[in-house]
């Protein structure tokens, strides 16, 4: 399911351009909601992948230490996570340098600076500092607690959790709020029909194919568990079920908002295919880095598995 939703959605979303456009190949046709990119170069975009970039470390940093948390064993020998420990790391930094050095290729230097501190927004609309972060901060936030929500179901049975992830985890919800009080806590983001128009489509799009493929990856290399004591089971759901509520209270309020505040009808464009099957595909840096970095986040706090003769200890 984690991998069937992500790339059913990437592939629906291909074909939805394609009937839109009338070319079953439609890289070289102008979709995204500018009016000015092909498919091809949203695929590429990589100012729109740096400024996204600190929201995009942030939730992979939350996804590999729920997932250490709740699954504190790799299945993987020490020398398998070793290795791809060593893997996942140098994919995300070759992710992170592409991103950079392309937005310096394609915009230049002060473009850089700009999308780091989080300044773009959409085309025509003045330079802000903290802007493109404050259009994000309430689906972002949903994003982290359903990460821990949603490996907390599906733990069996309640496993003895990871402190040590834990601890990793609360870090990456203080380095939320640390950036959002850095760059700017405004009432746009609870009550501005764009900023929840965009924040409900982030929504959308992370949730179907980030959140899924990085989880998903995570979970292909757990391993072996242990049971908790009933109290530390019962605190662990508690955990859970805040998280859980948390995570659709924000859904629902974005959902809701977006709709009666008509927040459609701010968009850049009226084409629907435009606004959702294109803009599936202006994050596809940003899907490739949250997964490489959530696999390095969960191979750095977990436990390689101990072959089950080591267990047993030599014969007699």
């Amino acid at each position: 399911m984690f991998f069937l939703v992500p790339f059913g959605t990437l592939a629906g979303s291909f074909a939805w351009m394609g009937l839109a456009t009338g070319d079953a190949w439609p890289w070289q046709r102008v979709v995204h909601e500018d009016g000015q990119r092909t498919l091809l170069r949203t695929l590429f975009y990589f100012e729109h992948a740096l400024r996204e970039l600190p929201l995009d470390v942030l939730l992979a940093w939350a996804v590999g230490a729920a997932a250490a948390h709740f699954f504190p064993q790799s299945r993987l020998g020490p020398n398998e996570r070793s290795l791809l420990l060593r893997l996942s790391t140098s994919v995300s930094v070759l992710l992170l340098v592409g991103i950079v050095a392309g937005t310096w290729a394609t915009a230049g230097a002060e473009s850089v600076a700009q999308n780091l501190a989080q300044m773009p927004t959409r085309p025509g609309a003045p330079l802000d500092w903290g802007a493109h972060w404050r259009y994000h901060v309430l689906e972002r936030l949903a994003l982290l607690a359903a990460a821990f929500a949603l490996f907390g179901l599906l733990a069996e049975k309640g496993q003895q959790g990871n402190s040590k992830a834990l601890r990793q985890y609360l870090g990456s919800l203080a380095g939320f709020v640390l950036l959002t009080v850095l760059f700017g806590l405004t009432p746009e983001p609870f009550a501005d029909a764009r900023y929840l128009g965009h924040q409900a489509r982030e929504l959308f799009t992370h949730g179907l194919v980030t959140l899924p493929l990085a989880v998903g990856a995570c979970l292909k290399l757990t391993g072996e568990v242990l049971v908790p004591s009933a109290r530390r089971k019962t605190a662990r759901m508690r955990a859970v079920g805040l998280a859980g509520a948390v995570a659709g209270l924000l859904a629902a309020f974005l959902i809701l908002g977006a709709l009666r505040t008509g927040a459609a009808q701010q968009a850049q464009t009226q084409e629907h295919y435009r606004l959702i099957a294109a803009h599936v595909f202006e994050h596809t840096l940003g899907y490739l880095l949250v997964t490489a970095v959530s696999v390095c986040c969960y191979l750095r706090w977990v436990h390689s598995t101990v072959p089950s003769a080591a267990r047993r200890g030599p014969r007699s």
